[in-house]
């Protein structure tokens, strides 16, 4: 089991209100999996995959992800676990506006794994069909080939568990089909486990499972 969260709540401070998003979440997933989070917003979506990704942390319960206990780390251990283990997709892209193609998917192996390897990149940049947008800037590219670009820079670390929180969000119907088919396809290429949300029912049917949340709560565990 790479993902694994126990009993896990949390809650967040809105003036003196306590707003609570998660109440004993139960999860489980595997290795490999291509797994869609859908609800509506307020359901709990992003807070699941801040927790998995150790971008947030519970305020109870137990978060096991990649065989590590991550509940009790500190920052310092956290910053390193994200950097050995996890890629991150984001809706609004997230790419260096300064840097090109090339530079902003070789930015976490030069920066953050202190290490070179352009081949790899221009391999990557080849897979996702980019090769010949390598030396253009986020400013010239459309959504759908910046999102593809977010890809790529999540998947040159080969990390274990790629997350991505609505990475559809700002493209169109037909885009976004083309972004989930690209990583369906790297997830079968590389055995990446995909845990990404949405709150477009139509990409159901590419995946393999779908957890339907509504308050928190897993209301239905549908798989494949």
């Amino acid at each position: 089991m790479i993902v694994k969260l126990k009993d896990v709540h949390k809650s967040y401070k809105s003036g003196e209100i306590e707003v609570k998003v998660l109440e004993g979440l139960n999860l489980e997933i595997e290795k490999g999996e291509f797994v869609a989070l859908i609800g509506p917003s307020g359901s709990g979506k992003t807070t699941i995959l801040n927790i998995i990704g150790a971008l947030d942390k519970s305020d109870s319960g137990a978060v096991e992800v990649a065989g590590v206990g991550i509940s009790q780390k500190s920052e310092k251990e956290l910053t390193k676990f994200r950097a050995d283990h996890l890629g991150y997709v984001f809706q609004d892209f997230n790419l260096i506006e300064v840097f090109n193609v090339f530079e902003n998917v070789n930015f976490p192996l030069k920066v953050i794994h202190k290490r070179k390897d352009d081949e790899k990149v221009k391999d990557l940049l080849k897979d996702i069909g980019m090769s010949d947008q390598i030396n253009k800037f986020p400013d010239q590219l459309s959504g759908g080939q910046k999102q593809r670009v977010a890809v790529a820079r999540a998947l040159v670390t080969e990390p274990k568990i790629v997350l991505a929180d609505e990475p559809t969000a700002n493209l169109d119907s037909v885009t976004s089909h083309k972004v989930i088919e690209l990583m369906r396809k790297m997830q079968r290429e590389f055995n990446t486990t995909f845990i990404f949300s949405t709150h477009d029912t139509h990409l159901i049917d590419e995946v393999d499972r779908v957890l339907y949340l509504q308050d928190g709560k897993i209301i239905k565990d549908e798989r494949k």
